[in-house]
């Protein structure tokens, strides 16, 4: 299983030896660097939904902490929704313009 990083370093990889030999696919490129967008935003999302689930645990009942780990937890289901929105837009349009 490659990490994020062996990913990024293998399609970099590709794009050049595409530029060697003339045939960079703009589509293909956009396609790499959105999916490797998106599973960033997906760790980072899991991140700060399990910080703000140790905030809330910890907060030993104390309102004020409660209602930071809230907004973090709320915020955080807001940015995970627009990603998701933004996915969706992508793929939307780039089937249009692969047809």
């Amino acid at each position: 299983m490659q990490t994020t990083i062996e990913r990024i370093y293998a399609a970099t990889e590709e794009i050049k030896n595409e530029a060697v030999t003339g045939s960079i696919d703009f589509q293909k490129i956009a396609d790499k660097a959105y999916t490797d967008f998106i599973s960033v935003v997906g760790v980072l999302i899991f991140i700060a939904v399990v910080y703000s689930g140790f905030l809330i645990l910890t907060s030993a009942g104390d309102p004020a902490k409660v209602e930071k780990a809230k907004k973090l937890a709320l915020y955080t289901l807001i940015g995970a929704f627009i990603a998701i929105f933004a996915y969706a837009i992508y793929d939307f349009f780039a089937k249009i313009v692969n047809s």
